[in-house]
């Protein structure tokens, strides 16, 4: 059961961790290929499909993040800014402290 699960997993999101997951669970290499292959070209088709569906939506959009490019980019640093601030407040149970006790750990 586990190796179907993992091989629909596959085929839906060919991402790393569920690649190594399907290593994990001794999924035959042959198997694993076509099923990520398979998963690949239909994640590209359903993309370009999208692409082309809402390509004139997405055109104003980058027209105007074109347009405005300074201050959307403003924006951005200061969301992220912001994020840091309050991350960094946020004591031990941040982002920030985990990633420190990660790397001293190693």
């Amino acid at each position: 059961f586990v190796q179907i699960f993992v091989s629909v997993m596959v085929l839906f999101a060919p991402v790393s961790i569920v690649c190594l997951l399907a290593g994990g669970v001794g999924l035959k290499f042959r198997r694993f290929i076509v099923i990520d292959a398979v998963g690949t070209i239909a994640s590209l088709v359903l993309i370009r499909w999208l692409g082309f569906q809402f390509g004139g939506s997405i055109d104003s959009i980058v027209d105007f993040i074109g347009e405005y490019r300074w201050q959307v980019l403003a924006v951005s640093v200061l969301c992220v800014l912001y994020i840091i601030f309050k991350d960094t407040r946020n004591g031990s149970n941040s982002l920030l402290a985990f990633i420190r006790k990660v790397r001293d750990k190693s």
